[in-house]
């Protein structure tokens, strides 16, 4: 069982924000729809790399799921542009149909926390990883192989 002091002590030092990045409308709605129901958190949606950095320029946020196949700026020039960046800056989910070893390697490499495969993701198993992410439950460097859509 989970130390819930621990937890709430964390909780107070959160913003209670999440950042959604997808070019593909329906994934943003979906995840957005899973995570509403999971976290009393705020959801705000970016549709590429860099109005996910507008944003967090603007605002703070505890988590970004990030695709890695979008226009304007993809998730590697995404994640490279906060990897440089030395401040306090949200922790990062991929979720995305991109896979393969060697792409999850530099994603990792890059300051990902975690990897999802779009296709393949439990709506349980997004709940559990983005927890694990946003309570430093534990680090997660593989991906998840279940069903959501």
């Amino acid at each position: 069982m989970a130390d819930t002091s621990s937890l709430s002590d964390q909780s107070a030092t959160l913003s209670n924000r999440i950042l959604i990045v997808d070019d593909e409308v329906e994934a943003r709605e979906l995840f957005g729809e899973i995570l509403l129901r999971s976290f009393d958190f705020s959801i705000d949606y970016a549709s590429n790399g860099k109005e996910c950095i507008d944003k967090c320029n603007k605002n703070k946020y505890d988590l970004v799921l990030l695709d890695v196949f979008m226009p304007v700026m993809d998730g590697f020039e995404t994640l490279q542009h906060f990897k440089n960046i030395v401040e306090e800056k949200p922790k990062f989910i991929i979720i995305s149909n991109m896979g393969g070893d060697l792409v999850i390697k530099q994603l990792m490499g890059l300051g990902a926390h975690a990897y999802a495969a779009k296709a393949d993701t439990d709506v349980d198993d997004l709940v559990e990883l983005v927890e694990n992410a946003i309570y430093n439950t534990k680090v997660t460097n593989t991906s998840i192989l279940v069903d959501i859509f």
